[in-house]
């Protein structure tokens, strides 16, 4: 999951979509994983 979480990062940025919307979605699944576990 967390592979998939970067390799969906990596995508974003390469593309040159907003780095504040990477990083909030980042968030959010982090916090996820956190309570997951």
């Amino acid at each position: 999951m967390v592979i998939t979480l970067g390799t969906t990062i990596l995508f974003m940025l390469s593309e040159g979509n907003g780095v504040e919307y990477i990083y909030k979605q980042f968030q959010i699944n982090y916090k996820k994983l956190l309570v997951g576990v």
